[in-house]
């Protein structure tokens, strides 16, 4: 369980008391705003990098794959895929 200094307590400004829905824990709500923006962040990167970084971690209800299944699906070398990967990462990383 995290520690209660690692649990936001607010999201983009608000309390996340406020964020959370009247049968919400603001362990639900820090969840789900951290979700959001990750799912808000994934949705800015270019769109290669989307689908490699949404493949390989299997986000958003996608079964994950392989570097090796995604460069054959998007018909690209590993080392490319690999790269797409790592450059979204670091992207994601200064964003969130």
């Amino acid at each position: 369980m995290p520690s209660p200094a690692c649990i936001p307590r607010a999201v983009f400004g608000v309390p996340v008391d406020q964020v959370a829905a009247a049968d919400d824990t603001a362990e639900e709500a820090t969840v789900r705003a951290l979700r959001d923006r990750l799912r808000f962040c994934v949705s800015r990167l270019p769109e290669h990098m989307q689908r490699v970084t949404v493949l390989r971690y299997g986000l958003f209800g996608v079964e994950p794959r392989s570097l090796r299944e995604i460069a054959a699906e998007l018909d690209v070398s590993l080392g490319t895929a690999h790269n797409w990967e790592r450059a979204a990462l670091d992207l994601l990383r200064d964003w969130l």
